[in-house]
């Protein structure tokens, strides 16, 4: 795995009610034998905020 894209944070993700599994970006990045990671947490976070909100709307 040449490079790890990292996104939104686990933990963001279980405040938006998004189930996920239990693995930080980190564990990963660690475990790779290049040990490289870009970081888009902003765009992500609010790619996930739409998602709730639309979640949101249809219940």
């Amino acid at each position: 795995m040449p490079l790890v894209v990292y996104g939104s944070s686990i933990p963001f993700l279980q405040t938006c009610d998004f189930g996920q599994i239990n693995i930080r970006a980190q564990a990963v990045v660690d475990a790779s034998r290049y040990g490289k990671c870009t970081i888009l947490d902003s765009e992500c976070d609010e790619l996930f905020k739409h998602a709730k909100a639309l979640t949101s709307k249809k219940s």
